[in-house]
């Protein structure tokens, strides 16, 4: 294993992690970040420290400030990027603060703040995930350990083509305690893993554990993912896929119907849409999917416009309490034509909208090129779309 800068400021933050000390762990509700959760929990556990559980689907200000209103010695984002430090209260200092991610970020970390991310040291979001990054801080810290590893690999079921990076150093322990295979059919390269009595391809472990902390993330599936894997008890979820899976379907049926009837508002240069509730009860990244579904609709849109699914999002954070103000979630899409037109550079990219706009009305959002999120306060919903059409003219 190479001791490449990465791995160096990992083997480094393993060392630094305090003992006997209280955590708020803090993830997304992908299967990343449920893998990485459940790693870190280990690891706190094996130091005799003390840790909660916090689930959170966006970054955004009023969920920032109700984190940090729950006293902890020590706060860790796993899989979730953005401008956390902006909302620190005072007098919480930059060390206490840790984020462990592997997406592309445009924010800056200023000195002091653990910051690891494969992106900072010239890799790509394929060289490592959050998991897999998390897993040998454990490993730095404790020990080679087969059975995380292969939980880690987990996280790497979104990245597609082959295993490659810290990645693969991740793989070859699972492999080397008997927790992965690999096989290769022809063309066709696959990954698995064992977890409990179960073998499983991680990728479509990937969808299904991000299945159940998502669409059940109000009914505390997130929590249930992360202990289904430290206590390496898939049982604990698999009963519940077949009944999620039914619950998106039937909000997909009926999202469509709804926009067969009643079409997208069109401007100049958006379209958009408006959840009437039949996504109410779910996390937000099942109705980021609807509207990345929604993209492949022809016959509803116009080719040339930027697409806007909002959402109102609801009052819980499970684990923390509830917000005060109104918040709408806000998935960016783009129709494939409009695809070209951006990567031809004659359309901007989504990155280059969402997150200034957000920000601009007091939200928070992120970005890639032909697509994103952003969340703000509900009464700036209007305002958002405006300037969206206004900055997303084609040049």
């Amino acid at each position: 294993m190479d001791d490449s800068p990465l791995l160096h400021e990992l083997r480094k933050f393993a060392k630094w992690i305090k003992p006997k000390s209280t955590y708020m762990i803090i993830y997304s509700d992908d299967a990343d970040g449920i893998a990485s959760a459940a790693i870190f929990s280990n690891l706190i556990d094996a130091l005799e420290g003390y840790y909660t559980l916090v689930c959170l689907d966006k970054i955004f200000p009023e969920a920032l400030d109700l984190i940090f209103k729950h006293y902890a010695e020590y706060y860790i984002f796993l899989d979730l990027g953005g401008p956390v430090h902006h909302y620190l209260p005072e007098p919480l200092d930059y060390e206490r603060i840790v984020i462990i991610d592997h997406h592309e970020e445009v924010a800056s970390y200023p000195d002091g703040l653990w910051y690891m991310n494969p992106y900072v040291y010239g890799y790509g979001g394929e060289y490592a995930t959050s998991s897999t990054l998390t897993y040998f801080i454990y490993r730095f810290r404790m020990s080679h350990n087969p059975d995380l590893a292969a939980i880690s690999l987990i996280g790497v079921g979104e990245v597609e083509g082959e295993i490659k990076g810290i990645n693969w150093y991740a793989f070859t322990d699972a492999y080397s305690g008997g927790k992965a295979i690999k096989k290769i059919r022809g063309k066709k390269i696959s990954y698995s893993i064992k977890l409990g009595e179960f073998h499983r391809e991680i990728t479509s472990l990937y969808k299904d554990i991000t299945l159940v902390s998502s669409a059940g993330y109000f009914d505390d599936g997130a929590l249930t993912a992360v202990e289904s894997l430290i206590f390496n008890d898939y049982e604990m979820i698999r009963s519940k896929i077949r009944v999620y899976k039914e619950q998106r379907l039937e909000s997909y049926k009926k999202g469509i119907a709804y926009l067969e009837n009643e079409g997208l508002f069109q401007l100049d240069n958006v379209q958009w849409f408006k959840d009437p509730g039949f996504f109410k009860g779910m996390g937000t990244r099942i109705f980021d999917s609807f509207t990345s579904y929604v993209r492949y609709q022809g016959r509803l849109l116009a080719k040339n416009k930027y697409i806007l699914g909002l959402m109102q999002r609801e009052k819980k954070i499970p684990g923390i309490g509830d917000l005060i103000g109104d918040w709408t979630n806000i998935a960016i899409r783009v129709p494939r034509y409009l695809e070209t037109i951006i990567d031809a550079n004659i359309a901007q990219p989504v990155s280059a909208l969402s997150g200034p706009i957000a920000f601009q009305l007091d939200g928070l959002g992120y970005g890639y090129k032909h697509l994103g999120s952003s969340v703000i306060p509900s009464v700036n919903e209007d305002e958002y779309i405006k300037l969206f059409n206004e900055l997303g003219r084609i040049k």
